[in-house]
């Protein structure tokens, strides 16, 4: 029952780029969980990119890492929808 509502056993499926953000210390979803499905979509040369909140559970309530979170989501979506990865690159050229 697991692995046939598990997403990790159906990354072969995806097939639109994935942004997985998360916190180090959520409490409500392992972030193993993440990792796996990252890894899992490498694997399978998958378009993904994982961004990890150290110290942020489930909700990220912090005033930066907040304001952090909002501007990785539309730089994201400047460069997979518009083609503009100028913002994205500028964030997480190093990643």
């Amino acid at each position: 029952l697991y692995s046939q509502h598990s997403p990790v056993f159906h990354a072969d499926k995806v097939t639109t780029p994935l942004l997985l953000i998360h916190g180090d210390s959520d409490t409500n979803v392992p972030v193993g969980e993440s990792l796996t499905m990252y890894t899992a979509l490498k694997l399978l040369n998958k378009d993904v990119e994982l961004i990890e909140y150290k110290g942020a559970d489930h909700q990220i309530f912090a005033r930066d890492k907040r304001f952090n979170w909002w501007n990785t989501m539309l730089a994201y979506f400047d460069k997979k929808l518009k083609d503009e990865p100028h913002w994205w690159d500028s964030m997480y050229e190093n990643k």
